[in-house]
């Protein structure tokens, strides 16, 4: 999609995509996990975001990983992202707007430490 706004855009001579926006989810059978399991994985799924991040756990970063992050110890998320879209539409900013880690219950403190893992990363990225 991004391909097709960018030609689009150099075909019309105009430029229509401020910001390229990410929605980050990430999916996990959570089925065979205790409680305790699913209160770590809330609270810890989005240092994967974060590039000096290595995991000791590979089967957590399972979740995001692609056919070009080979690493699951090394994920090193926001800076591929940045790369990829600058590499399909050169200028355009990359944003996270929207996730969540509530892999046990929304309104449980795992949840909360998740999404303040995910600001103060986003925060130190900016």
């Amino acid at each position: 999609m991004l391909n097709q706004i960018y030609w689009l855009d150099q075909i019309h001579g105009a430029r229509t995509l401020d910001v390229f926006d990410i929605h980050a989810y990430p999916d996990r059978n959570t089925s065979s996990l205790t409680t305790a399991q699913l209160q770590a994985l809330s609270a810890d799924i989005y240092r994967l975001l974060d590039p000096t991040y290595v995991s000791t756990s590979g089967t957590v970063n399972q979740i995001w990983t692609t056919s070009i992050q080979p690493n699951y110890s090394i994920p090193f998320r926001i800076p591929r992202m940045k790369a990829m879209v600058n590499a399909i539409y050169p200028g355009t900013p990359l944003s996270f707007t929207e996730w969540s880690a509530a892999f046990y219950q929304e309104s449980d403190f795992s949840t909360a430490l998740g999404d303040a893992d995910a600001y103060g990363i986003s925060g130190a990225r900016a």
